[in-house]
């Protein structure tokens, strides 16, 4: 999706011009809302990504699959799957095989690192080349912490799972992300746009620094981390 595509969208969303989320801290600065270093390269030329608008899809394995395969047969540009119903590798392989991740960018919501495990167990079954595959494999310790009251084992654990995926990503698919700093868990839990983001960077930043204690280098790091935010409607 190109910058004028995004902000055509989000604007349908926000009920104004992005233009007018810009402020001004002094009479002569202008802070812009968003700042890109330009449109993002095309799938397959580069190993950064843009924004992107994926479908998300809950509930049974069967009811995932099923509406996996009809968006994507309505050309839909992004897959997120919720796994937290499903009970194993059988349960996801069905929503692989119904989002073809090789044509498309594919991403789990509310993964755990055995989640991940298997997922590139799955990709490395299909034995198609990974290295221009867009994954997400959504590991968010910090969100999990704020949905749910308590998080399995202790946090430096679970970054130090993920800092194994991102190595093997770099070498392998350097086009997937392992953490996700998801902002809808505090949109969902009232907190307003500021806010929000400010608790989204800062999940990013706890994962960054987690990441760079285990070894990884601050581009490895950073690479691997999707940031999400909420549109609200107006």
């Amino acid at each position: 999706m190109d910058k004028a595509t995004w902000q055509q969208r989000a604007e349908r969303e926000l009920g104004r011009p992005v233009a007018r989320l810009d402020y001004s801290p002094l009479p002569e600065v202008r802070v812009p809302a968003l700042v890109t270093a330009g449109p993002p390269s095309s799938r397959g030329t580069g190993t950064s990504a843009g924004w992107q608008v994926a479908s998300t899809h809950a509930g049974s394995p069967e009811v995932v699959a099923e509406s996996v395969a009809d968006d994507v047969q309505g050309g839909v540009e992004a897959i997120r799957v919720d796994v937290r119903a499903f009970r194993g590798a059988r349960d996801l392989a069905m929503a692989v095989n119904a989002a073809e991740p090789e044509h498309r960018p594919f991403a789990l919501a509310h993964g755990a690192i055995g989640d991940a495990a298997t997922l590139v167990g799955l990709i490395r079954g299909l034995r198609r080349d990974v290295s221009g595959m867009q994954l997400d494999f959504g590991l968010d310790p910090i969100g999990e912490l704020a949905r749910n009251g308590f998080l399995q084992g202790p946090f430096d654990k679970h970054v130090a799972s993920g800092a194994d995926l991102v190595r093997w990503c770099r070498d392998e698919a350097p086009r997937c992300r392992v953490f996700v700093a998801d902002g809808t868990v505090w949109h969902d839990r009232g907190a307003d746009e500021a806010l929000s983001i400010a608790l989204t960077v800062g999940t990013a930043l706890a994962y960054l620094r987690g990441m760079e204690a285990e070894g990884l280098s601050i581009e490895d790091a950073f690479g691997a981390i999707e940031l999400r935010q909420a549109v609200p409607g107006r």
